[in-house]
């Protein structure tokens, strides 16, 4: 009995046991089964909005993509409008343009043949006889036109009644004034004539031309570096192009820099210059500021100087030792007819060649030593060519001559001296 109860135990155990896992399992199955449709939701959701979100960059894209064609479109459209421009106004200005130079030559072509004509008929007028005979004619005519005005006037005067003699044309109007006033007309415009004349000459000169010319004498001018510019001939006298002084002046002032002096009187296609050394030489505007030397002139006198320098060193030498020479056979010679004096040969030889050399040759061949060692030098030959100290008869005059040698020495020397008294007062005062 004992064992049957034991069994029915173990056995209720097991089924408890059986049981508790059943309802484990069905709770863990519940639970399962009651998240799958939130879990399938979650993901049909993601996957819509996944969906929806690449629908919304495809329209996007698609958007972009029209927007670029339509900029495109666009920007193709203006690159055609504005080629089309360019090539209107490219054509314009070319017509423009063609039409401008037609008129100026034509203007410049009318221009020219009066001037032609003018200088002929002034040429003809001056050459011939017969021309001044006509001019006499002329004044003889305007004088017989005159009278024949005094004539009409005083019938009018007879006419008139006394009363209005005073109002007359007699008495506001005086007919020697007439006379007068006909002929300075006519020496007026031969005057003008030969004026114009003379300009038209000067701007020939200066390399210009004349383009047109308006009354009052005013000249239209284009220059030689296509400035174009309006003037009367007492402006184009004496300014001429107003942006052509400007450069003349820029040119003026280099020259002056360079303490020279420019002395073309207007700026020209060449140019003349002078240098302080007074070489003269003409260039052109771009080869003036393309040299690197100012004068082309100076570096040849230059070269001539040192050549002319190099060869008097070389001549200075040759005539040192001919000196030299003389003085060692004047010095053998004293030596002979004076055999008890008691002087070195060397002392002689010196005495003879201090007298011998000429001045700038000994300055010269002075500069080749430092001004120490020329002090050393001149001390050593006062003391032995000092009367005092030397019994020669040419003594006197070697000191002398010593003296004018190394006078820079004794100039400079003093400069030292006051220099230093200068500084010791200086010392003191401090």
């Amino acid at each position: 009995m004992s064992n049957l109860i034991k069994k029915r135990k173990v056995f209720s155990s097991e089924s408890e046991s059986e049981e508790e896992e059943q309802l484990q399992t069905r709770k863990t199955i519940k639970q399962t089964t009651g998240s799958e449709p939130t879990l399938v939701k979650k993901l049909k959701k993601s996957s819509e909005d996944l969906d929806d979100f690449e629908k919304k960059i495809e329209v996007v894209n698609q958007i972009n993509a029209i927007k670029k064609d339509s900029l495109m479109k666009f920007l193709e459209e203006e690159d055609q409008k504005l080629s089309t421009k360019k090539r209107q106004l490219k054509t314009i200005s070319q017509q423009e343009a063609q039409d401008i130079q037609e008129v100026l030559k034509k203007e410049e072509d009318d221009f020219d043949e009066n001037i032609e004509n003018n200088v002929k008929l002034e040429e003809e007028e001056q050459g011939d006889d017969e021309q001044s005979d006509l001019e006499d004619s002329d004044n003889e005519n305007i004088k017989e036109n005159v009278k024949v005005r005094r004539l009409r006037n005083q019938s009018y005067d007879q006419d008139s009644t006394n009363d209005n003699k005073e109002n007359s044309f007699d008495g506001l109007y005086s007919f020697k004034d007439d006379d007068d006033f006909y002929i300075q007309a006519n020496k007026n415009r031969q005057q003008e004539s030969q004026q114009e004349k003379d300009i038209i000459k000067l701007v020939q000169q200066r390399n210009g031309k004349i383009i047109s010319r308006s009354r009052g004498y005013i000249f239209t001018v284009i220059c030689f570096k296509n400035h174009v510019f309006d003037a009367d001939s007492e402006n184009i006298i004496k300014k001429w192009c107003p942006q052509c002084n400007i450069l003349h002046q820029e040119f003026a002032q280099y020259a002056l820099s360079q303490q020279g002096e420019l002395e073309s009187q207007f700026f020209q296609p060449k140019l003349n210059f002078r240098c302080k050394f007074y070489h003269r030489w003409t260039t052109s505007e771009a080869n003036c500021i393309k040299q690197k030397v100012w004068c082309p002139k100076c570096p040849e006198v230059l070269n001539l100087m040192i050549n002319h320098h190099h060869r008097g060193s070389v001549n200075d030498q040759e005539r040192i030792e001919q000196i030299f020479e003389q003085a060692e056979v004047i010095a053998d010679g004293y030596q002979v007819t004076n055999p008890q004096q008691e002087i070195a040969f060397d002392l002689l030889k010196d005495i003879y060649f201090i007298i011998l050399v000429p001045l700038p040759i000994y300055s010269r061949y002075l500069q080749r030593f430092k001004l120490e060692e020329q002090a050393i030098e001149f001390k050593k030959k006062l003391a032995l060519m000092h009367p005092d100290n030397n019994s020669h008869p040419l003594a006197e005059k070697v000191t002398e001559k010593l003296y004018q040698m190394f006078e820079h020495l004794l100039e400079s020397s003093e400069d030292e001296e006051s220099d230093q008294k200068s500084e010791k007062k200086q010392s003191n005062k401090q």
